[in-house]
């Protein structure tokens, strides 16, 4: 059976807030408890599969899901039960499924980590033949004497159209702040168990079939750009979270990137408003970006010299600014609008078409050959452009790069030394553009007027020497040969 779900993190009071809502008045109470096993090196869940037996009103089920998910909040997999005598594993019930392949040859199977919740559940009829069911979960997961506390709302399509879990989203979203989550409870667990301090989530590599789907290909590379954004939310608005908001940053571009590379696979609605919403949170991401940027690599090149006490003043004007912006940013991700985008793209992942088109290759290699011939004509007499028309073809440069990591692997060579060419020109534009965003933030602090005027003298010679080198390696990207023409 293939489940389909919508998995939303809220805060403690958030949840007591809906259980008083009439939505949830004579919501079914149950305590839930399942014990999650794998084998000593974690081989189902390196396969994306989860193995447990949990208890229902003192009946054990075996369970198996498989297939890995939780893009945007949508949670689709193939999932198996049979019924145990107690909480005890049966082999032999695996047999012909995934687990039975990632399990061969590995004998021992022992409890990993366990989930203990108090649900409260509902079921809601939307019309026209569509149920959801919308569970409240409160409780923890747990290995040892470790614990990950869970809050979250699942909401699952019982009968009818499977999409109708986003329709039921809708009468939530506004009531209380929901955060679409791409972590499971297994993936908690498994935490849990690894013990690994968190890190900044780097872009996924894709691998793309060359037979593959139009379609298919555009929904494997926005998924990984969320994949990339959710990795990095929790932690983006953190006063030291500067990685993980760069990170969040790279995947939203890759993001707005994939957009315009498969802008046809879109519904001109859902297109029209994941563009206005992809354009503001770009403009705060960019605005706490920039703040980070201009008080961890600048700002000590710019106050350098200055007698310690002074040069501490000055520094605190820079970070409040920072803080600030981080604060608004903040207050974004935790938006009903945030999460409706999230939703947008979650909607649009889970409703494949049935008649997908083919030609992906032939397709790919024609977009990275526009961007290539409007990048390599935008960049010509690099070093004396202004600094507007300059940011734009740094812009342009970012989403051919985007495009060509996205898109490398349906081609027989990787394009390593074509990216090397054009990772040296981003490299010159960003250091220049660093410096130019650093001049508009000391032209908005309240700095005195000598500080600020050496201030900027400081910053105009690091863009002067940031641009020395720019028509050369912009030459170089001119003669490097298009790797997906080879």
């Amino acid at each position: 059976m293939r489940e389909v779900e919508l998995k939303f993190e809220l805060t403690p009071a958030a949840a007591r807030a809906l259980l008083r809502s009439r939505d949830f008045r004579g919501a079914r109470e149950r305590t839930l408890r399942a014990i999650y096993f794998d084998t000593p090196d974690h081989r189902l869940a390196a396969a994306g599969m989860a193995l447990r037996v949990r208890d229902e009103d003192g009946h054990w089920i075996q369970n198996l899901k498989a297939g890995r998910s939780g893009e945007a909040g949508l949670h689709a997999r193939d999932e198996r039960e049979w019924p145990r005598p107690d909480a005890t594993i049966d082999r032999t019930a695996l047999r012909g499924t995934p687990a039975a392949k990632a399990l061969r040859g590995h004998g021992t199977l022992a409890p990993v980590f366990e989930v203990r919740m108090q649900r409260a559940a509902v079921d809601l009829d939307l019309g026209g033949g569509n149920r959801v069911e919308v569970a409240l979960d409160r409780g923890d997961v747990r290995r040892g004497r470790k614990r990950a506390p869970v809050c979250e709302l699942e909401i699952e399509s019982v009968a009818g159209d499977p999409l109708a879990v986003f329709e039921a989203a809708e009468r939530f979203v506004e009531r209380v702040r929901l955060r679409a989550s791409p972590t499971s409870k297994a993936q908690r667990g498994y935490a849990l168990a690894r013990a690994r301090a968190s890190a900044p989530m780097k872009a996924l590599r894709v691998q793309l079939a060359a037979d593959a789907s139009i379609d298919a290909a555009a929904r494997r590379i926005v998924s990984a750009a969320l994949a990339q954004m959710h990795g990095n939310e929790a932690h983006a608005t953190h006063p030291n979270g500067h990685e993980y908001l760069h990170q969040f940053r790279v995947g939203l571009r890759r993001l707005r990137s994939a957009m315009r590379v498969f802008e046809d696979t879109f519904p001109a609605a859902t297109a029209r408003l994941a563009r206005r919403d992809g354009r503001w949170l770009s403009r705060l991401t960019g605005d706490a970006r920039d703040w980070d940027v201009f008080v961890m690599k600048m700002m000590p090149a710019v106050l350098e010299g200055m007698p310690a006490a002074r040069r501490r003043a000055l520094a605190n004007a820079a970070k409040a600014q920072r803080t600030a912006a981080r604060e608004r940013l903040r207050e974004a991700l935790e938006s009903p609008r945030y999460t409706r985008f999230v939703l947008r793209f979650a909607r649009w992942i889970a409703d494949v078409p049935p008649d997908e088109e083919r030609g992906l290759r032939g397709m790919a290699a024609m977009v990275l050959d526009r961007q290539h011939r409007k990048s390599i004509r935008a960049a010509r007499d690099l070093a004396s452009l202004a600094p507007a028309p300059r940011h734009r073809v740094r812009v342009r440069l970012k989403r051919l790069r985007y495009g060509c990591e996205s898109l490398a692997s349906l081609f027989a060579h990787d394009g390593a030394g074509y990216l090397a060419t054009l990772e040296r020109l981003q490299d010159d534009l960003g250091d220049a553009a660093d410096a130019r965003t650093a001049m508009a933030r000391v032209k908005a602090l309240d700095w005195p007027v000598g500080v600020r005027r050496e201030a900027l003298a400081r910053l105009r010679g690091m863009e002067e020497e940031s641009l020395r080198d720019i028509d050369t390696h912009a030459a170089a990207l001119h003669d490097a040969p298009p790797f997906w023409n080879a």
